[in-house]
């Protein structure tokens, strides 16, 4: 039973970790935001927009935000699911120290301009 549940969690952590490396590549590459995987876009957007969240986690997604915008956060929160909370946690704990500063700057023009009315937000 407790060999179970540890390799269950080495499961959850592993796949964690490949979700946060895709994101930071993706980021480092400068991937047009159409071109991002379902899965990512949706883990980075419960990442910054975390459902029912704790405040130490809201305030966690807002220097975060802080961090890859630098100012104008794009409003992906529709994309924000619960079933990736685990790769969310990881993603919004440890991205900010993998990428540069403003390094998402890039997505934002391409998000808005994909929405059908653009919108923004501010942390």
């Amino acid at each position: 039973m407790c060999l179970d549940f540890q390799r269950k969690a080495e499961i959850a952590l592993e796949k964690q970790g490949e979700s946060l490396r895709r994101i930071v590549c993706l980021i480092d590459c400068r991937i047009d935001w159409q071109n991002w995987p379902p899965e990512d876009r949706r883990v980075l957007a419960s990442a910054l927009f975390p459902e029912s969240a704790s405040s130490f986690e809201i305030m966690k997604a807002e220097t975060l935000a802080r961090h890859l915008f630098r100012g104008d956060v794009p409003d992906i929160r529709q994309m924000s699911v619960v079933d990736h909370v685990g790769e969310a946690d990881r993603v919004r704990a440890d991205l900010a120290g993998l990428v540069r500063l403003g390094a998402g700057r890039y997505l934002s023009a391409q998000i808005a301009s994909e929405a059908e009315e653009p919108t923004v937000v501010r942390p």
